[in-house]
This record gives C-alpha cells, sequence and structure tokens, in this order.
C-alpha cells in the first residue's frame, strides 16, 4: 500500500489556528513540489483525505489540480476531522480501518505535529518526527497501517 503524507504551505496569520490560509509563497512553494512529483506518482489516488484547516484543504486543491486533475471532481475527497494537530496516529489508524481496501493509494494532507508523528510512528523511526517541512510530498510504503508497518520512499520538499 502506497501512502503519501503532503504537509500544507506556508500559512499567514488568523484569529484562529484552522482559518489560516496560505500565503502567496504557500502556493507557489506547493505548486513547484507537486509539478516535481508528478513524475513519481503515478496514477490517481483511490481516497484524498484532508484536515479540515483551512490551509490545508487550499493544499489539497493544489494536489489535486496538478498531481490528479483527472480526479479535480472525485468524490473520494473526504474531510478528516483526525488530520488535527491535536491527535494520535493510532486515531488516525482507527479511521482508515474503516476506508474500503480499494481506498489506496492513499493521499493525506494535514499539518505538524501529526504529520510528523505519523512517519516516526509508521517507520518506527522517532526521529523522522521533525522532518515533515511545509510544502512537502513523503511517500510511506506500507505492510499494513501499523506502527513500525512502513518504509519512507521518498521525500520533496521546497
Amino acid at each position: 500500500m502506497r501512502l503519501y503524507l503532503v504537509r500544507h504551505g506556508e500559512a499567514g496569520r488568523a484569529a484562529e489556528d484552522s482559518l489560516r490560509e496560505l500565503t502567496a509563497r504557500g502556493r507557489a512553494d506547493t505548486l513547484a513540489v507537486c509539478q516535481r512529483a508528478n513524475e513519481l506518482i503515478a496514477g490517481a489516488p483511490a481516497t484524498l483525505l484532508v484536515s479540515p484547516y483551512a490551509r490545508a484543504l487550499q493544499t489539497a486543491e493544489i494536489v489535486q489540480s496538478v498531481l490528479f486533475p483527472q480526479s479535480v471532481d472525485c468524490p473520494l475527497l473526504t474531510i478528516a476531522p483526525c488530520l488535527t494537530p491535536d491527535q494520535y496516529p493510532e486515531t488516525v489508524a482507527t479511521f482508515v480501518d474503516t476506508l474500503p481496501p480499494a481506498g489506496w493509494p492513499l493521499v493525506m494532507v494535514g499539518r505538524q505535529p501529526l504529520l510528523g508523528e505519523m512517519l516516526a510512528w509508521l517507520t518506527d523511526r522517532p526521529e523522522s518526527a521533525h522532518s515533515v517541512p511545509t510544502s512537502s510530498i513523503s511517500a510511506i510504503d506500507l505492510i499494513a497501517f501499523a506502527r513500525g508497518c512502513g518504509t519512507l520512499q521518498w521525500q520533496l520538499a521546497p
């Protein structure tokens, strides 16, 4: 199974953290990374899970338009409440377990610290928790969506 972790681009300020939107740089960096990843990602995702935060939703729009243009109206784009910074990898795993087996490959668009914790948990490499920069895409091959069952294949960042 292939999982892509996508961290949102640089965000500006807002009264509430969940309302922060991408800056012009955040949009440009995300677009550039997606264009570089285009050759590495073959085909459309079966499922695109997105944090409910504004900057993650904006990042997901860029990801979808560049990497998966054939699925712009894809009904499998799902806002996942479990992809918020106060959640845990185990919570995400419980949510992923509810997805149909045909839901792979899976793309998750979110933010730190959760994405770093997910990378560290899936690969059983705690030092990876802080290695998910903004506007990055990480490809992980999994034998199961569980602790230590993944291998980081590549990561692209601006």
